[in-house]
């Protein structure tokens, strides 16, 4: 009788990430062209991830350790709750923007306010997780248990860029309030069939004498300052790929939303397709993976700015030629 349950808690935890992967991609793709119809400078996107980002770190260790302490199915429920709320603050505060209520300085300041509650009240949504599944399998499935949870996030990058491009009613933000209130939902719906866990972690390390892993291992160390810096790359073009798009088409924030959302949607299939296909059918192995990830990452890159230098050129020379 158990084995239903349990399976029916592994997929709303699947279904909880992948909802948190949709509002975060969906909010990549409308940020940045709305920040300009709202009439804040373009760095204010950045700053707005950044602070978020800073308070998601700090908060993330801290949940970390009331995980250890409570029931793991209410850190959940709580961020997926928190994470609905926290979407539909920001939406409505960009609404007021967009409809000139409030100034665009205290628009910017508002967002900033609201997102950094946002990141220290959801923290603890992905370790939850994660924890969650750790209770749910035994050792000989945890690793692909988790691995397949953790690919959730990433179909839903997949899928929120792609809920931009389709639902087109001529409000920017419908995207958002969408992924808000299917957040909530699952959320509620999670009360009832998620099974409590009262984590026992502290008492088991206490026992059996482990020391806790530290962050400047050598093992693991490199591994994760190569993780930060790839982090650092992917939201760089998360948060620039709107103004690019908007700087490279000449068109409006609706339009380049859409368009925005094509291309962060086929970066999250690509990586969709290594984590699910390369790396679990084929074994690659994992420092092969790394070196040929950076080779990509660099030539992916470089690509980008030769090809906004061919536009651009292009660009300058038929008007140039208009004008003569």
């Amino acid at each position: 009788m158990k084995k239903p349950l349990l399976n029916l808690s592994f997929i709303f935890l699947f279904i909880g990430l992948m909802v948190n992967g949709m509002g975060q991609s969906v909010l990549f793709s409308i940020l940045a062209p709305l920040s300009r119809t709202i009439g804040f400078m373009d760095s204010g996107v950045g700053i707005i991830i950044s602070c978020s980002a800073a308070v998601l770190v700090v908060f993330s260790l801290l949940w970390g350790r009331i995980i250890d302490r409570v029931n793991i199915k209410y850190v959940f429920i709580f961020g997926l709750i928190s994470f609905g709320i926290g979407s539909l603050l920001f939406a409505y505060v960009l609404d007021l923007g967009q409809k000139g209520v409030i100034f665009p300085g205290t628009v910017l300041l508002l967002l900033i306010v609201v997102r950094m509650i946002y990141a220290a009240m959801t923290a603890g949504t992905h370790p939850s997780a994660m924890a969650y599944v750790t209770k749910l399998t035994g050792e000989k499935e945890r690793v692909s248990s988790i691995a397949l949870i953790s690919s959730s996030y990433s179909i839903g990058l997949v899928v929120g860029p792609a809920i931009v491009f389709i639902y087109d009613n001529g409000d920017v933000l419908s995207p958002i309030y969408f992924t808000s209130y299917l957040a909530v939902f699952v959320a509620i719906a999670s009360v009832f069939v998620l099974k409590g866990f009262p984590s026992t972690i502290v008492n088991s390390v206490k026992e059996n004498k482990v020391n806790p892993l530290k962050f400047w291992d050598g093992r693991i160390f490199p591994a994760l300052i190569s993780l930060m810096f790839v982090n650092v790359t992917f939201s760089c073009i998360q948060q620039s790929a709107g103004f690019l798009v908007q700087d490279l088409f000449i068109i409006t924030d609706s339009e380049a939303s859409r368009k925005t959302g094509v291309i962060l949607s086929t970066i999250a299939l690509v990586m969709l397709f290594t984590q699910v296909v390369l790396i679990q059918k084929f074994k690659i192995d994992y420092k092969k993976m790394i070196s040929l990830g950076y080779v990509l990452a660099s030539l992916g890159l470089t690509s980008i700015v030769f090809s906004t230098v061919y536009i651009s050129f292009f660009q300058s020379l038929s008007l140039w030629l208009l004008q003569v």
